[in-house]
């Protein structure tokens, strides 16, 4: 079964990734999101707005201090480090010294750990389907996945989840310990899902968590699925807008799956603290380019909507892509600029 499911992902994430070429340069249909009700919009006082020489992105807090990568050439498999003295963000470790001869390295999903006043690094190379755990600037170890992946959480350094499809396009949830590569399947509510087309594909989405909770939030969908700290799924809750529709095309010659480009993406970043869930969207289901953002905020007690804050661009470099919430601060990171707002009435 594992090795069906690793061949039959292969070959579809490789058109997957094909595609993702065709969905940014495609133009889409103009249409805009549905949102269920009006949006309480409200003002937020912006304490910085800081120029960057490059094009950086997977931005994390750790420890209050702020990291970021960047896929551009001449900087993957970099870690990078904001200085919040001089405003510049550099270079804070290069792990391109443990690759193999010919080796992309293309930093994913990390997370930093403090063990014995030291820091440990984990991280997916999205190069090649592996994980690393360095510590003390030695490797630890290095292990491919033995599942093709969409998306990995890292709970610490040897536990994660792991979430992936089968050949039916149906999704399907893991418990992964990296480091002895054995996983299990998460039990999941399969009749929540039963009316969206190509589940698996649609579904792909963003991790994120706070003290209590692991959050899943699709790109596509309007679905936020919910996990404890060991792993079980929970429940979930809706995000307020009408669900676009998500489709997958066949290529004419091969008729291999292709990502239909006028799919709405409503969700691009998402964050969330111990009251309330952040959702960062654009009104007509883009990804980037000009136009009305907003960062939708959610109670967690109920999980309804509550407020926003509204973003309108007129610059394809200055829409934003991801957002952080650290220490009563809003964080939105452009390819040119990170402005940081003060979130005290947000």
């Amino acid at each position: 079964m594992k090795q069906k499911i690793y061949s039959i992902l292969a070959i579809t994430t490789f058109a997957f990734i094909i595609v993702g070429v065709l969905f940014w340069s495609s133009l889409k249909k103009e249409q805009k999101i549905e949102f269920l009700t009006e949006r309480n919009i409200i003002n937020l006082k912006k304490i910085d707005a800081i120029e960057l020489k490059d094009n950086f992105s997977q931005m994390r807090f750790y420890n209050d201090e702020l990291f970021f990568v960047s896929y551009e050439d001449g900087n993957q498999g970099k870690l990078y480090k904001f200085d919040s003295k001089t405003k510049n963000i550099n270079l804070f470790k290069d792990f391109n010294q443990y690759n193999k001869q010919g080796e992309k390295n293309i930093i994913g999903e990390y997370y930093i750990k403090n063990e014995n006043d030291s820091l440990k690094y984990f991280y997916k190379n999205n190069g090649n389907n592996s994980f690393r755990s360095i510590y003390n600037d030695q490797l630890l170890y290095e292990k491919e996945f033995k599942i093709m992946i969409q998306r990995v959480f890292y709970h610490d350094d040897e536990n994660s989840i792991v979430t992936t499809w089968n050949p039916s396009f149906e999704p399907e949830y893991y418990r992964y310990n990296i480091k002895k590569q054995e996983f299990s399947r998460i039990k999941f509510d399969y009749n929540l899902i039963k009316n969206i087309k190509f589940q698996g594909v649609a579904l792909d989405g963003i991790f994120s968590s706070n003290n209590n909770q692991i959050f899943l939030t699709s790109y596509a969908q309007n679905l936020v699925f919910l996990f404890d700290k060991q792993f079980n799924y929970t429940g979930h809750f809706t995000l307020n807008y009408k669900n676009p529709t998500f489709n997958i095309l066949h290529t004419k010659e091969k008729g291999v799956p292709v990502i239909d480009p006028n799919n709405r993406l409503p969700n691009i970043s998402v964050d969330v603290d111990d009251q309330y869930y952040y959702v960062l969207t654009n009104e007509k289901g883009d990804r980037e380019g000009p136009g009305t953002y907003f960062v939708d905020r959610y109670n967690l007690i109920d999980k309804k909507y509550d407020q926003s804050i509204k973003i309108e661009v007129k610059d394809n470099d200055l829409a934003p892509k991801e957002i952080r919430i650290n220490n009563n601060k809003l964080y939105i990171l452009t390819k040119k600029n990170m402005t940081v707002y003060e979130k005290d009435r947000f």
